[in-house]
């Protein structure tokens, strides 16, 4: 079968797991009220009303469905308390447009998957590009987040897509890969604020690349010095690069308030001590800021959630602030990344144990991305931020098949069976890839133990929960909280371990769940007497 037609289907199965299990899922807590809402608001006015924090690109792509819909189907974005919603008291946003808007994420996903084949390929060979495709076909985590209205996807997407073309134009410096290195590095800096990470990349691989790579543009300007013209043709690549991002950012924002000087903001648009700081300074507050006004918010925001933001988290059966979680993101990469894949990255490195300048160019993303969040940021709202750390890991699972098929026979047994460990932990999740967890915790019914939120309950299981209770033989309470209760109850992972976790101390004490819906919904059949004392509740299991 020739390569092309491989690769095709694969990328077709990606999609057709990803729309399949979508069905399954509604819609998530930010997919409406947020995103969605962003960026139709948008597009019809100009305004960027989303979570200032996010960049508009993404948002504005997946809304343009709703361009073609009228507007009277949906009314509002309205995000429904999870009574309204099981029980149907208000109306929904109307579900087939939800998943018309999914599809844009979804191409993301499956477009993100041919630049894996292409950049293992063009490292490893083509057997090693087509095993980086199918490590990446069958990710959990991709699909997970692949299917849902938000901007990770996407950010994915340009920031790997910044990276390969970056790295592209190092070793074969024309003007076409120049151009399109600039304007792909420009839409990541749109599509999330993390993309800004690329910054110090891009400049320790351009330091790699003048002291152990080739690298000689002839569209530039000579000079007699070659180690000169070196340093100047690195230079200013990466300052087209850079003055061409600059240009898609203030274009995204249509120039809102560009060039404006801190001191001409409202201080009380500030949030964060440090802009408030630079707000006041006369040595840098009358500098015109080449940045859009709502960008500049947007950072000043951001520094604020790094921070300040006073905000609790549940980690690992824990409640505490962010800085107390330091451990936060390699915990949740250790139990929701395949074994199968642990195993192949460490036959991957032992295989071939040197380390190239192209892979340790990987490498530096990948831990510049995680010691800035770790340490120099206390926000956790979900390892989804580090993401993009996965396709780089698939292309880099690629140079196993460096030299061809390995020749040791143990060696490409362990593969075979790591592979299909791997494959088949992920069909088996199918439709719940949000809830998956490996086999150190246990699997997926025990990830309620360790995480909440956008990596296990991102409330995508209403309509399951929905469709139990109906089924139900017996009644069943949705998420009682601090009332007391007996019988059948069916409880979310953010409000058993977080939101209500005192209420529903006495609960996890006495009882395991019965059942589970979506693995990020436990349902508890609670058997016992309650009695009232001076005001409080004491219970007696039966």
């Amino acid at each position: 079968m020739k390569i092309k037609y491989i690769i095709a289907l694969l990328l077709l199965l990606m999609f057709v797991l990803g729309f399949a299990s979508a069905l399954f899922k509604s819609r998530t807590s930010d997919e409406v009220t947020y995103h969605l809402n962003g960026g139709y608001h948008f597009l019809k006015t100009g305004e960027w009303i989303a979570p200032i924090d996010n960049p508009p690109l993404s948002g504005i792509l997946v809304s343009i469905p709703l361009l073609f819909v009228d507007k009277g189907r949906f009314r509002n974005f309205e995000r429904l308390s999870i009574e309204d919603y099981v029980y149907e008291r208000k109306e929904t946003f109307p579900r087939n447009i939800l998943l018309t808007s999914r599809i844009v994420p979804l191409m993301f996903m499956v477009a993100l998957g041919y630049f894996v084949f292409l950049w293992a390929r063009d490292l490893y060979g083509t057997k090693a590009g087509l095993f980086a495709l199918l490590l990446y076909v069958f990710s959990s985590n991709m699909l997970a987040y692949g299917r849902f209205v938000t901007t990770d996807i996407g950010s994915v997407l340009f920031m790997f897509l910044s990276l390969y073309t970056f790295w592209k134009y190092a070793k074969e410096p024309n003007k076409k890969n120049l151009a399109v290195a600039s304007i792909v590095f420009g839409l990541a800096q749109i599509s999330k604020m993390f993309a800004l990470f690329l910054v110090p990349t891009f400049i320790i691989y351009a330091v790699i690349v003048y002291f152990f790579k080739d690298f000689g543009p002839n569209f530039f300007m000579n000079f007699n010095n070659k180690k000169a013209k070196k340093a100047f043709d690195l230079g200013f690549s990466l300052l087209v690069i850079f003055i061409v991002g600059l240009f898609m950012i203030n274009m995204a924002y249509l120039f809102d308030g560009s060039l404006r000087p801190l001191i001409k903001y409202d201080k009380e648009e500030f949030k964060s001590a440090t802009f408030k700081s630079l707000h006041e300074n006369r040595l840098v507050n009358w500098i015109p800021l080449p940045f859009p006004k709502p960008y500049v918010i947007a950072h000043d925001y951001g520094q604020w959630l790094a921070k300040e933001e006073d905000r609790a988290y549940f980690y690992w059966g824990k409640v505490g602030r962010g800085f107390d979680f330091k451990s936060y993101y390699l915990g949740y990469i250790l139990i929701k990344t395949p074994i199968g894949l642990f195993i192949i990255l460490l036959l991957s490195l032992l295989c071939a144990r040197k380390i190239n300048y192209s892979e340790a160019y990987m490498l530096i993303f990948i831990a510049i991305l995680l010691l800035a969040l770790t340490f120099l940021s206390q926000v956790r709202l979900g390892y989804r931020h580090v993401l993009v750390i996965y396709p780089l890991l698939y292309v880099f699972s690629g140079r196993i098949f460096k030299e061809g098929i390995p020749k040791n026979k143990l060696v490409f047994g362990i593969i075979i069976i790591s592979a299909l460990w791997y494959v088949i932990s992920t069909l088996y999740i199918f439709p719940h890839y949000l809830a998956y967890f490996n086999e150190l915790i246990g699997g997926p019914k025990n990830g309620y133990k360790y995480a909440i939120d956008s990596n296990l309950d991102w409330e995508q299981d209403l309509d399951l929960v929905k469709k139990y209770i109906r089924k139900s033989e017996v009644p069943v309470l949705i998420d009682p909280g601090c009332k007391p209760f007996t019988g059948r109850a069916a409880i979310p992972t953010n409000s058993l371990q977080f939101q209500k976790g005192v209420c529903y101390q006495w609960l996890k004490q006495n009882f395991e769940p019965i059942d589970y819906i979506g693995y990020s919904w436990l349902v508890y059949d609670v058997k016992g007497t309650w009695k009232e004392s001076n005001g409080q509740y004491f219970f007696t299991k039966w």
